[in-house]
């Protein structure tokens, strides 16, 4: 193993991507059951747009990290700065759907944060 994979970074990468797969599966679950079973969701809280709008979006959001993530795994270089784009879109997201799921909103948020710091704090580790 060469040094430039030593490191306490090289975890924090690898938790990136692998949050950012598991991200996308739960996003993908939150979207499908919004919108086959919306009635179980208050959309009186929503601030922007309805529930089935909200349902597609986070669909586009996990396919999206689905692809970040598997990037991210890589260590691709182009693959950093769009993975924090995402991870700042997902943070937004799930910001403004706070209204309708607030405890996984702040997870998902605080975990969000910690996908940036880690591509942003260890980007040496990307090639």
């Amino acid at each position: 193993m060469s040094e430039h994979y030593k490191g306490q970074g090289v975890g924090w990468i690898h938790f990136a991507g692998i949050f950012y797969i598991v991200a996308a599966i739960f996003n993908g679950i939150a979207a499908v059951s919004v919108l086959t079973k919306g009635e179980l969701f208050d959309d009186s809280k929503l601030v922007v747009s309805d529930l089935k709008t909200w349902g597609w979006i986070f669909i586009v959001i996990a396919v999206v990290q689905l692809i970040a993530g598997i990037t991210v795994l890589m260590r691709l270089r182009t693959a950093r700065v769009p993975a924090i784009v995402i991870a700042v879109i997902g943070m937004v997201a799930w910001f403004v759907a706070w209204s309708i799921l607030p405890f996984w909103g702040l997870v998902m948020m605080i975990l969000y944060g910690l996908i940036i710091y880690a591509l942003v704090a260890f980007h040496e580790y990307f090639e």
